[in-house]
């Protein structure tokens, strides 16, 4: 889909997902799979045991 200059700025960026919702963290992925450099999640909600499936 794209060349070797596409690849090497793929792998030289970084992207911040802010407010890691479950949307927001399907799209993440799909930008990490195809190498991705660098990723920040940003969120102030808290964990819970329902989130980690517990």
């Amino acid at each position: 889909l794209w060349g070797d200059h596409g690849q090497s700025a793929l792998e030289t960026a970084h992207i911040c997902l802010i407010n890691a919702t479950g949307l927001g963290t399907e799209i993440l992925k799909s930008l990490v799979l195809p190498g991705i450099g660098a990723f920040t999640i940003v969120d102030g909600k808290k964990i819970t045991q329902e989130d980690i499936g517990a």
